[in-house]
Parts: structure tokens; C-alpha cells; sequence
């Protein structure tokens, strides 16, 4: 089980199958990994995302994103030498998206109608695409 959360926390904002997983980690089976999964969320450790498109059978199909519900613990215990600030990041955003109540597992940013905001690390732009406004800020703004 433990082996198997820090796979996960390593890696946050990945997909990851259940197969892979098992295989990946020579955890007995499928079903068996899937139960410990379900096991670390219902802890509130873990997170999964579904992804999202526009197809049932993708979305049905596509193995979800991990998160990690406490990023502290999930930097501690991190076996990863090099930290991903994109994948942490991505892991702060999906917490406080998930805290304001929006949907999360939408791509590319948060989006609103005609109107598409992209949280950076430290980039801050205004855009105009196709009748599309873009609105780019830094997380540091956002998360505020």
C-alpha cells in the first residue's frame, strides 16, 4: 500500500491505469489495486480525476489523473530527487478549483463561456483568438 501511494504522490497529475499500476508495482491483480486505490481516497490521501472530452467512450475509457489531497505530506514523502513545478502546480490548482466548487478535469484552464483562463507559475497576459478571450495569470494571483 505504501509503495503504491508514493507512486502516486511521485507523480501527481499523471494518468495512470489501474493495469499499469499493478504490473508496474507486481501488485496481485487489478481489482486488488483498484480496491487500494479506492482505499487512499477514501482516506482522503488520493484524488481521481476523470478525464475530460467530448467522447463518452475516451472519457469511459482514459485511465484518471492522481492527486495528492495534502501537498505537504506529498512533498515530504516525494521520492522524486528533482521537484516538478508544473506537476505541483497543476496538484495546487485542482485543490483550490476543487475548493471554489468549479468542475474540475478541464483542460487547458478553467473555462467560463467565451472565455478561457490559464493559471502559469509567474506568466500574466491578456489574449484575444478567435472571438476568444484569454486571460493568463500567474498562480500566486490566482490562488489569492
Amino acid at each position: 500500500m505504501m509503495t503504491l501511494a508514493l507512486r502516486l504522490i511521485a507523480q501527481p497529475g499523471q494518468p495512470l491505469s489501474l493495469q499499469a499500476l499493478a504490473k508496474g508495482l507486481s501488485l496481485p491483480s487489478v481489482a486488488h489495486t483498484g480496491r487500494m486505490v479506492e482505499y487512499l481516497q477514501d482516506a482522503w490521501l488520493m484524488l481521481a480525476v476523470p478525464r475530460s472530452s467530448a467522447s463518452f467512450k475516451h472519457r469511459v475509457t482514459a485511465p484518471p489523473k492522481y492527486y495528492a489531497v495534502d501537498t505537504g505530506l506529498a512533498g515530504a514523502n516525494s521520492p522524486n530527487a528533482t521537484p516538478d513545478l508544473g506537476r505541483k502546480l497543476e496538484n495546487a490548482v485542482l485543490l483550490a478549483v476543487r475548493r471554489r466548487g468549479a468542475a474540475a478535469g478541464l483542460p487547458g484552464g478553467v473555462r467560463g463561456g467565451r472565455e478561457l483562463l490559464v493559471i502559469t507559475l509567474d506568466q500574466e497576459d491578456a489574449l484575444r483568438e478567435e472571438g476568444l478571450s484569454i486571460r493568463v495569470i500567474p498562480a500566486w494571483k490566482w490562488l489569492d
